[in-house]
């Protein structure tokens, strides 16, 4: 599977699809192999062999946080907010302090509408990488709905 991660990583998407597929005749139940395949679907623009692939990380290891973000961050694209909710929650329920499941989570309870609960996400977010602009900017953004505009022009400006 290291193979298949770097031919991967250097966009050889053939090659990393030929090992895991290789991998998976041999074992089927291989949940590396599986979440590549994901990947490579989502390399390829398809999101519904992509969302395919991670379920089936899901069904066979549940507690598979970046499938989790992963499906969740695909239900947020296509517009249903409130499943990739549920997915991001439980990426961050088996790893509490991975970063992109808590920013992607403040995000899609911003298109929610759940202001407050998507600051908290957000928040956690930015203790977890204080730097990264595009948590910053949603919290700014999410001061600026509530009003205070001192604060969200501060946000904007530490961007």
């Amino acid at each position: 599977m290291i193979d298949a991660l770097s031919h991967l990583k250097e966009g050889r998407l053939a090659d990393a699809l030929t090992i895991c597929q290789q991998v998976l005749k041999r074992e089927p139940e291989n949940v590396d192999a599986i979440y590549m395949t994901g990947w490579i679907a989502l390399c390829r623009k398809d999101q519904n062999a992509a969302l395919d692939r991670f379920r089936r990380v899901i069904e066979l290891q549940p507690g598979h946080a970046r499938a989790h973000n992963n499906i969740g961050t695909i239900l947020m694209n296509t517009g249903d907010g409130v499943a990739a909710e549920r997915h991001f929650e439980a990426a961050i329920e088996e790893a509490p302090d991975f970063t992109e499941a808590h920013a992607n989570l403040g995000a899609v309870r911003i298109g929610l509408g759940k202001i407050e609960a998507a600051q908290a996400a957000l928040k956690k977010a930015a203790e977890l990488r204080p730097q990264d602009p595009d948590i910053l900017t949603n919290l700014a953004t999410i001061l600026m709905r509530l009003g205070d505009l001192e604060e969200a022009v501060k946000g904007f400006r530490k961007v």
